[in-house]
């Protein structure tokens, strides 16, 4: 009986421990497609700059963009299996 339930909370543990690595493996990924979309905007004229989503390598991403004063404020969002990242950047307009 304790054998039995040493092995059912080892296993517990260990699908915990998968479940974990696999989201931080998903952020991961979500992050860097944040940082590629959000380099490519910092690269673009800020009249070009609107709204729009894309798909970078999997990651589904979303941004929004509001031009204040001599400044482009894009939101960046990610979503990528089951895990939501966001990313703000601030593009100045020369």
């Amino acid at each position: 009986m304790v054998f039995a339930v040493g092995a059912l909370g080892s296993a517990a543990a260990i699908a915990f421990a998968a479940r974990t690595r696999n989201l931080a493996h998903a952020r991961r990924q979500a992050v860097a497609a944040l940082q590629s979309t959000g380099a490519n905007l910092f690269a673009t004229p800020c009249a070009a700059i609107t709204g729009g989503a894309a798909t970078v390598a999997g990651v589904d991403v979303r941004w929004t963009a509001q031009r204040v004063d001599s400044i482009v404020r894009v939101t960046l969002e990610a979503q990528h299996r089951g895990t939501v990242s966001t990313l703000r950047v601030e593009v100045p307009c020369a």
